[in-house]
């Protein structure tokens, strides 16, 4: 920290008063208009210690630096030796010691040097003898001026730094930074909305096509009752993960209509959280929260990344969650007619699959009828029934087919599910039907 920098912040004081160091809205607009050109660094260090309640800290403690630091360093996000440097130019602000006394008079008993209104210091002239109906004229000038100036400075209202909009998203940045070094980068704007019960303060920001709500709670203990409610929500979710560690969480999840939810909290040094809902892929959501740059915990990566639905990814989990497949996204229709995404996987046993979501009911049933035909399947071996619901005949939301393909002499195993137009493909070349079977089930299913 410079030295230039407890001088700007004297002229600060002097100009608009010791209140301006406690507003760091004020602080950084009289910064700016005094052109003390000071390093955007420490431009920053101040008034981050003046929003951590600097200048209250070392008013109270007469100046003295140690507790200072110390109780701002617990609220500012900034480096130790970066705190005490600010710190010590407050006090210099607040406490300035030596200040210089008046000038006084010289030798001859006449008054030291006076302050024009450009700011130059000079001293009056030397008598020169004029005759005294001179000297009573000049006397009566230089009253009527100076009474003139004091009625222009008494009358004249004394600046006063602005108030800080607590919605600013700078304001927002600065209450809420636990959640993100960058939270409230390439924000719109921010409004307050109405906290609920246990909240003490909630605040909407719009960042064009994504939102955030921010929310402030009154206790750990309402935030963690909170927490639990986002979690339960995610359950029988299509898509989902989160981490809970002591002081943190992060939730992410998405439903099989695409909705896609990202909170994440902390709870020191004061509790709070952020979540972010969107009619989008988890993947942007995910890419947003990326970019606050949360800190205070790693998140889980999201389940199933080349599934672009969280649909598909619902039907293929089945088989791919706990199976070590390696799945990619392949080109629409490349082995489904129809299709608006598929996706290719191969687990290790040799196995193949293959998914993907169509455009209507009419396709899905065109895929059912085609995979049981008479014409491309060898005589018998067609298997038909529901692979989710033992009670479930098949005809409506999930169906099983598994079959020999004629023209190869390979099992297939064909599923779906109506209500989310998702069908999956698997086969083998060497595997019989009932050994694919059996891999298929044993992937948790239940027949």
């Amino acid at each position: 920290m410079s030295a230039a920098a407890a001088a700007a912040l004297r002229e600060v004081v002097r100009r608009y008063g010791g209140s301006a160091l406690g507003d760091p809205v004020a602080l950084r607009s009289a910064l700016r208009h005094l052109d003390a050109d000071l390093p955007a660094g420490e431009v920053d260090a101040l008034v981050a210690v003046a929003a951590a309640g600097a200048a209250d800290e070392l008013r109270g403690s007469g100046g003295e630096l140690g507790a200072a630091v110390e109780a701002v360093g617990s609220r500012a996000d900034l480096p130790v030796d970066d705190v005490r440097a600010a710190c010590a130019a407050f006090a210099a602000a607040l406490h300035p010691i030596g200040a210089p006394a008046a000038p006084p008079a010289d030798r001859g008993g006449r008054a030291g040097p006076r302050i024009t209104w450009d700011g130059t210091p000079t001293r009056p002239a030397p008598a020169t003898g004029p005759p005294r109906r001179r000297r009573l004229a000049l006397v009566l000038g230089a009253v009527l001026l100076v009474v003139t100036a004091v009625a222009v400075v008494v009358g004249r209202p004394a600046a006063s730094p602005a108030a800080a909009d607590p919605s600013a998203p700078d304001q927002v940045a600065l209450r809420f930074r636990a959640l993100g070094a960058d939270l409230v980068r390439g924000v719109l704007r921010c409004a307050p909305l109405a906290p609920e019960p246990g909240e003490t303060e909630r605040v909407r920001c719009d960042f064009g096509g994504l939102a955030v709500e921010l929310v402030g709670y009154d206790s750990p203990n309402r935030l963690r009752g909170h927490r639990d409610e986002v979690l339960a929500a995610t359950r029988g979710s299509a898509r989902s993960a989160d981490a809970v560690e002591a002081g943190a969480a992060f939730v992410m999840d998405e439903t099989a209509e695409g909705r896609s939810t990202v909170y994440w909290d902390v709870e020191s040094p004061r509790p709070m959280s952020a979540t972010v809902s969107a009619s989008r892929p988890l993947a942007e959501v995910l890419a947003f929260h990326d970019e606050r740059r949360f800190a205070a915990l790693p998140r889980p990566e999201q389940p199933g990344p080349a599934f672009g639905s969280a649909a598909l990814w619902e039907l293929a989990a089945v088989v791919v969650a706990d199976g070590g497949g390696e799945c990619a996204p392949t080109a629409r229709e490349e082995y489904f007619a129809g299709t608006v995404e598929q996706v290719s996987c191969t687990f290790p046993n040799g196995v193949l699959a293959d998914f993907a979501r169509v455009a209507d009911g009419r396709a899905l049933t065109a895929f059912r009828v085609s995979s049981a035909f008479p014409e491309y399947t060898v005589p018998g071996t067609v298997r038909t029934g529901s692979w989710s619901d033992v009670d479930d005949t098949g005809a409506e939301q999930t169906q099983l087919i598994e079959y020999v393909l004629a023209a190869d002499g390979d099992s297939y195993l064909y599923y779906d599910r109506r209500e989310t137009l998702c069908l999956g493909l698997l086969y083998h070349p060497d595997l019989g039907q009932a050994e694919l079977r059996e891999f298929f089930v044993s992937r948790g299913l239940q027949r």
